[in-house]
């Protein structure tokens, strides 16, 4: 099958061998669509360490050909979407030692992909495979729901695709005042959600005294902000990782939330290093992979 592989300072289109199931809770997945986000983009570039060698890609829909003898939450014929983070197995409670689908483990840029069943979630058949594909950023940008009070006034901090995305979220889910962009007043909002992690000293300057900053970009490298202005105003600090996927299923699927303005063009794979450039300046559009092709 093909694969878009990292290995040691490169990205190469192979031909490997179709994965096979080794565990009785193990999925085997044909891939229909991946999407391509801003982590594969690092981690193509080389600006995001990974275990090597590693098939990038962990936003996808696929559809179920094998399962596992213990498996029974899904079947042979299914379309489902994977939650791309798997647990160490030891802590106790959170995972301290999360592993990322793509980075740490064999990812979705490829034909097929076997999964753990408990990161698998069934997609109703009447969605599509490109709006079952963004499952997983829509999951991503519902991480702040309860963190926050929808009586609150809010601003997400930014300009791309996420932001938009994650001011619909809130707007859907009952905020009436929150707004998008950069810039304002110190101290003008109950709540920011921070999405370039470069602009958190701006959202710590946001925020009014006792409020709170919603952490949610996922960096490649460590950022330094302002702790003092933090400190002296009492904020919390959350970090945001991941909504229910569950209810990200449903939103799609009854049309609780339309996309359709974000999601972009499908492309064949490629280890073209100027194709992923031309990506990571994009803030409109998901770019998605078709294996198939």
């Amino acid at each position: 099958m093909k694969a878009l592989i990292r290995e040691a300072d490169t990205v190469q289109l192979a031909d490997i061998p179709t994965p096979r199931i080794q565990r009785d809770d193990e999925v085997l997945v044909r891939i229909e669509l991946v999407g391509i986000c801003r982590t594969d983009i690092y981690a193509a570039l080389g600006h995001l360490a990974c275990q090597t060698p590693v098939t990038l890609g962990h936003e996808f829909s696929g559809i179920v050909q094998e399962t596992g003898a213990l498996v029974d939450h899904v079947q042979p014929g299914d379309r489902v979407v994977a939650m791309p983070l798997k647990s160490c197995g030891g802590c106790d409670g959170p995972c301290q030692w999360l592993q990322m689908m793509g980075v740490d483990f064999h990812g979705a840029f490829a034909e097929f992909i076997v999964v753990p069943s408990d990161l698998l979630f069934v997609v109703p058949q009447k969605v599509p495979p490109k709006l079952a594909a963004y499952v997983e950023p829509l999951a991503a940008s519902m991480a702040p729901l309860d963190k926050l009070r929808t009586s609150d006034r809010g601003l997400v901090l930014g300009d791309g695709r996420i932001a938009q995305l994650t001011l619909e979220v809130l707007q859907t889910a009952g905020f009436e005042s929150v707004e998008v962009g950069r810039g304002g007043s110190d101290g003008s909002f109950d709540f920011v959600v921070e999405t370039d992690a470069n602009s958190l000293g701006e959202a710590i300057r946001l925020a009014r005294v006792g409020g709170t900053v919603i952490l949610k970009s996922r960096p490649s490298a460590a950022v330094s902000f302002d702790l003092l202005n933090a400190v002296r105003k009492e904020l919390t600090l959350h970090g945001a990782h991941y909504g229910s996927f569950q209810q990200a299923i449903d939103w799609l699927a009854t049309d609780k939330i339309n996309v359709d303005s974000i999601l972009g063009p499908v492309h064949p794979m490629t280890d073209d290093m100027q194709f992923f450039e031309r990506l990571l300046a994009d803030e409109t559009h998901k770019h998605f992979f078709d294996p198939r092709r």
